[in-house]
């Protein structure tokens, strides 16, 4: 017997992954085209400062 929770993030993989042809490189820009629009702060953790991490600009 699977796992309800596990199905159910498979069935979310397969359709974001068949959204975008299975295609990496279009998930990619269509998911940074979905971060510049969100509204939300995005965090860059490959920028580091003196003092810890800061907001990507």
């Amino acid at each position: 017997m699977k796992d309800a929770v596990l199905q159910e993030l498979w069935k979310a993989k397969d359709d974001i992954a068949a959204r975008d042809n299975y295609d990496v490189r279009q998930l990619v820009e269509s998911l940074k085209a979905k971060e510049k629009t969100s509204g939300h702060e995005i965090l860059d953790l490959h920028v580091r400062r003196k003092g810890g991490l800061t907001a990507a600009r």
